[in-house]
């Protein structure tokens, strides 16, 4: 029993310690003046406009994983998802002023699961976890942006964006228009040329060290 204990807890030692490595190198530059204020914004348009999204988009779609058996996670995803944020609705009803309910409330439900997360899935299985974990990033940020335009819509007191609005907004979402792409390659078996794919797994690899720091 020991011995099991130890090896789990070895392997998730293994798994969590370089996405710490990289998070401390990322304060250790910016307390010794290497990275400051402009350099990570411009980092994060880039990570989130095309780093990230080469990474699921290669993930999916170079994958052998079977997704159609990912049902019972993408449900266990949602119903959570789902449950936090009513539960953080019905405590911002009790005990946070009506103009901040929006912001509490997604700050209890949304998860880091395009970063932290594909990084933790990484670490842990591979490239086949990170498909696995794309597929949940997409489903996720589709409901994260629908519980969103809802509960701020709430929280300010407005009548909120129309059905086509919100649909417009998320299919400008990078993370999804790679998602969706990649499930539509795979779907038609499209294979990009060799060079074009060797340049984007360069731009992918980027993405989970530049999102740490």
């Amino acid at each position: 029993m020991f011995a099991q204990f130890l090896a789990a807890f070895q392997f998730a030692v293994g798994v969590t310690l370089p996405s710490v490595f990289l998070l401390l190198f990322g304060f250790f530059l910016k307390r010794v003046g290497q990275m400051d204020e402009a350099f990570s914004a411009a980092a994060s348009r880039l990570m989130f406009n095309w780093a990230l999204p080469a990474l699921l988009f290669f993930s999916i779609a170079e994958s052998e994983v079977a997704f159609g058996g990912q049902a019972a996670m993408l449900s266990a995803g949602v119903t959570v998802s789902l449950v936090l944020f009513l539960g953080a609705e019905w405590a911002a009803s009790r005990w946070i002023e009506k103009r901040d309910r929006g912001v509490f409330v997604q700050g209890i439900y949304r998860g880091n699961t395009a970063i932290i997360g594909l990084a933790f899935c990484a670490n842990a299985y591979g490239p086949e976890g990170v498909a696995v974990g794309a597929i949940l990033t997409g489903a996720l940020t589709l409901l994260f942006n629908v519980l969103a335009v809802i509960t701020l819509s709430r929280s300010l007191g407005r009548g909120g964006d129309s059905p086509l609005a919100m649909l417009a907004a998320m299919a400008k979402n990078p993370l999804i228009i790679a998602i969706l792409l990649a499930l539509v390659c795979r779907a038609v078996g499209l294979r990009l040329p060799a060079s074009l794919s060797q340049a984007g797994h360069y731009l992918a690899a980027t993405a989970l060290p530049l999102a740490l720091i």
